[in-house]
């Protein structure tokens, strides 16, 4: 693995950012954690799956947030996570906790807030950029919670194979990082440049923009974390 030395060492800097990387909450490949923990892994995975399985479904088309009884849904899968979170946060400290953790629950429930993510950070990016009408909610049946699901689920599997496979999806989810920052960053500019709804005009120049500008905010929190806070 010498000849993807560099490869590691800037995923491992964007996961720095925002992830803890305590090995013993990681996955392992080549006998090296993963740049991200087994939840924040779950997390960016499911993140780049829900937003392909939209993108696959509709894309530009499908703008509205998730119907209501999709919504509930998603809160179940945030409250999944949160508790999930909070339990491993008492078992680290060695306080009375509900269960024992393993990385296993971690990944899954991490998973299920990338859905989370996905389903609510899409309509976000897609009505600043391309405006509300016309329109279809990125989410609105049971077919469409369970074709997230079966994704989560594909993440999960592959997860828990070789370390050729396990290490390839660690750098994905550093990809996901980077996507997620770059939607969050290009919402911010449009509404700072007043381009919101003038996605067809920007011909993509803005979205470039934000994915360096991401970045750029992915290492400068990355080297505060390392050489003032850690």
């Amino acid at each position: 693995m010498d000849e993807w030395s560099t490869l590691n060492n800037i995923a491992y800097w964007i996961g720095h950012a925002v992830c803890h990387q305590w090995p013993s909450h990681s996955y392992m490949a080549f006998g090296k954690p993963l740049p991200l923990c087994a939840r924040c892994t779950g997390l960016y995975l499911g993140l780049m799956g829900t937003l392909g399985y939209i993108l696959l479904r509709g894309g530009r088309t499908r703008r509205g947030w998730p119907s209501p009884r999709v919504m509930a849904v998603l809160f179940l899968f945030f409250s999944a996570w949160a508790v999930d979170g909070l339990n491993s946060f008492l078992a680290f400290l060695g306080w009375p906790h509900l269960y024992t953790p393993h990385n296993g629950l971690r990944l899954a429930t991490g998973l299920l807030q990338g859905t989370v993510m996905g389903a609510l950070m899409w309509p976000l990016f897609a009505q600043t950029t391309w405006g509300l009408l016309p329109t279809e909610r990125v989410m609105t049946s049971w077919s469409d919670v369970l074709g997230a699901l079966a994704l989560d689920g594909l993440w999960w599997l592959a997860m828990q194979d070789g370390d050729g496979l396990r290490w390839g999806l660690g750098l994905f989810s550093i990809l996901g990082v980077v996507i997620a920052f770059t939607l969050l960053v290009s919402v911010a500019l449009r509404i700072f440049l007043r381009r919101v709804e003038k996605g067809d005009e920007d011909g993509g120049i803005l979205l470039g923009v934000s994915s360096v500008l991401a970045l750029v905010i992915l290492f400068a929190i990355a080297a505060a974390r390392y050489y003032w806070l850690d």
